[in-house]
Protein backbone atom coordinates (compact mmCIF):
# COMPACT_ATOMS: atom_id res chain seq x y z
CA UNK A 1 0.00 0.00 0.00
CA UNK A 2 1.29 3.50 -0.92
CA UNK A 3 2.34 6.02 1.18
CA UNK A 4 -0.46 8.15 0.64
CA UNK A 5 -3.78 5.43 1.15
CA UNK A 6 -1.81 4.89 4.31
CA UNK A 7 -1.75 8.29 5.92
CA UNK A 8 -5.51 7.91 4.45
CA UNK A 9 -6.15 4.95 6.11
CA UNK A 10 -4.84 6.10 9.33
CA UNK A 11 -6.99 9.45 9.25
CA UNK A 12 -9.92 7.83 8.66
CA UNK A 13 -9.23 5.41 11.68
CA UNK A 14 -8.25 8.78 14.28
CA UNK A 15 -11.11 10.24 12.62
CA UNK A 16 -13.20 7.10 13.90
CA UNK A 17 -11.43 8.19 17.11
CA UNK A 18 -12.15 11.98 17.06
CA UNK A 19 -8.07 12.64 16.74
CA UNK A 20 -7.81 13.96 13.53
CA UNK A 21 -4.83 16.36 13.66
CA UNK A 22 -4.64 19.42 10.66
CA UNK A 23 -1.52 18.37 10.70
CA UNK A 24 -2.24 14.72 8.94
CA UNK A 25 -4.56 16.54 6.82
CA UNK A 26 -1.95 18.90 5.77
CA UNK A 27 0.90 16.06 5.03
CA UNK A 28 -2.46 14.19 3.01
CA UNK A 29 -2.63 17.01 1.00
CA UNK A 30 1.16 17.81 0.38
CA UNK A 31 1.28 13.98 -0.48
CA UNK A 32 -2.04 13.82 -2.86
CA UNK A 33 -0.19 16.79 -5.16
CA UNK A 34 2.94 15.09 -5.42
CA UNK A 35 1.65 11.61 -6.19
CA UNK A 36 -0.68 13.59 -8.41
CA UNK A 37 2.25 15.02 -10.27
CA UNK A 38 4.88 12.16 -10.36
CA UNK A 39 1.85 10.84 -12.71
CA UNK A 40 2.27 14.01 -14.63
CA UNK A 41 6.20 13.91 -14.94
CA UNK A 42 6.48 11.40 -17.76
CA UNK A 43 4.75 13.59 -20.13
CA UNK A 44 6.11 16.99 -19.21
CA UNK A 45 9.73 15.28 -19.28
CA UNK A 46 8.68 14.63 -22.66
CA UNK A 47 7.54 17.57 -23.76
CA UNK A 48 10.54 19.21 -22.11
CA UNK A 49 12.99 16.79 -24.31
CA UNK A 50 11.21 16.86 -27.09
CA UNK A 51 11.45 20.84 -27.17
CA UNK A 52 15.04 21.02 -26.20
CA UNK A 53 15.76 18.76 -29.44
CA UNK A 54 14.01 20.78 -31.97
CA UNK A 55 15.61 23.60 -30.65
CA UNK A 56 19.00 21.43 -31.00
CA UNK A 57 17.86 20.45 -34.65
CA UNK A 58 16.69 23.95 -35.64
CA UNK A 59 20.44 25.52 -34.80
CA UNK A 60 22.43 22.52 -36.60
CA UNK A 61 20.35 23.03 -39.73
CA UNK A 62 21.02 26.66 -39.83
CA UNK A 63 25.02 26.31 -38.59
CA UNK A 64 24.63 23.01 -41.60
CA UNK A 65 23.71 26.22 -44.01
CA UNK A 66 26.04 28.61 -43.13
CA UNK A 67 28.61 25.87 -43.68
CA UNK A 68 27.60 25.18 -46.85
CA UNK A 69 27.27 29.17 -47.65
CA UNK A 70 30.93 29.77 -46.76
CA UNK A 71 32.53 26.48 -48.81
CA UNK A 72 30.48 27.59 -51.70
CA UNK A 73 32.21 30.91 -51.36
CA UNK A 74 35.75 29.33 -51.05
CA UNK A 75 35.27 26.96 -53.86
CA UNK A 76 33.96 29.59 -56.00
CA UNK A 77 37.23 31.51 -55.06
CA UNK A 78 39.24 28.78 -56.65
CA UNK A 79 42.15 27.02 -55.20
CA UNK A 80 44.64 29.54 -55.08
CA UNK A 81 48.43 28.67 -56.50
CA UNK A 82 51.18 29.73 -54.85
CA UNK A 83 53.57 31.89 -56.48
CA UNK A 84 56.80 30.97 -57.20
CA UNK A 85 59.58 31.53 -55.50
CA UNK A 86 62.70 32.75 -56.51
CA UNK A 87 65.68 30.62 -55.52
CA UNK A 88 68.53 32.53 -54.14
CA UNK A 89 71.76 32.08 -56.49
CA UNK A 90 75.04 31.61 -55.16
CA UNK A 91 77.51 34.47 -55.45
CA UNK A 92 80.36 33.62 -57.30
CA UNK A 93 83.86 35.10 -56.79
Amino acid sequence: MSPCKLLIEGRKALVGLNEDSPTLASLQTVLKTWVDQANEMPKRIQTITETELDGAQAYLRVLKQTLDEEQAKLDAQGTPTPAPQASPTPKQQ
